[in-house]
């Protein structure tokens, strides 16, 4: 594997097309031979509310909620579940097709430790940069093959770099989840690094991202979670994360902090 050229973080707005664009680095998902991005930047929540609906409230319960983007790895995810089995953690795999294809039974697997599974696009674009026939058929082609993979279809979609428009929003017609806290995973590469970045920036009822296709993301987990449960954290699912009230047509960055 070719190592990536990292780029530097960048977060801009372009109110004409009225989407948010969070770009960003990687290193390390490689789909039909192209290396794409795995993991963008985290959002900030009021900066960047571009003519989306933004409410935030308070919440003292220490909620958190693990996502991990850019499988299923037929090797690293499987490792996970394990550990995840471990430590009794639930969490969201954002799947990108075209490993789903590849791997059908690890994303069968991922069900069966009673995790969920999210839409995370065919194979990683930009989908605010693309047509909307274009967007549609990432998001349709992936539930198609999560669907036959594990006879269910994805509750939730999160775009590859949090980048989506108003338009996709309401066309896809599902919650759209992204995230307040964000690993760092790609960029460090490094386990002890990974864990103490997560556990500096988690705070109140945080979505955290991170990523089931490097090991080092992997083996930073049961550090997280033993830090995490030190400081009084509890893992939840986004479900109860969101006390079952995630709702069709909303961005979800955190607990209290959603966007139409």
């Amino acid at each position: 594997m070719k190592k990536s050229m990292m780029l530097h973080s960048n977060l801009f707005k372009n109110v004409n097309r009225g989407f948010i664009m969070v770009a960003a680095v990687s290193g390390g998902l490689f789909l039909g031979g192209q290396q794409q991005a795995s993991a963008a930047t985290t959002p900030a929540p009021v900066e960047i509310n571009q003519g989306f609906a933004h409410t935030t409230v308070g919440n003292t319960k220490k909620y958190v909620s693990l996502t991990f983007d850019d499988g299923p790895s037929p090797t690293l995810t499987p490792r996970l579940l394990k550990i995840l089995k471990k430590y009794n953690v639930p969490a969201t795999f954002f799947e990108v097709g075209y490993n789903v294809k590849a791997h059908p039974a690890t994303s069968r697997l991922v069900l069966k430790y009673g995790h969920t599974i999210g839409n995370h696009s065919w194979n990683h674009p930009d989908l605010a940069g693309m047509s909307m026939r274009s967007a549609k058929s990432q998001i349709s082609r992936t539930d198609k093959v999560i669907y036959k993979a594990t006879k269910t279809k994805p509750k939730y979609i999160r775009p590859p770099y949090g980048s989506i428009t108003h338009a996709e929003i309401k066309a896809f017609n599902r919650p759209i989840i992204q995230w307040n806290v964000d690993s760092l995973d790609w960029s460090y590469l490094n386990a002890a690094r990974t864990a103490n970045h997560v556990v500096a920036t988690t705070h109140g009822r945080s979505i955290i991202l991170m990523h089931d296709i490097h090991a080092t993301s992997v083996a930073a987990v049961p550090s997280i979670i033993k830090r995490l449960r030190a400081k009084g954290y509890v893992f939840v699912s986004l479900d109860k994360q969101f006390n079952g009230n995630l709702k069709h047509g909303y961005q979800y960055f955190g607990y209290g902090d959603y966007r139409k």
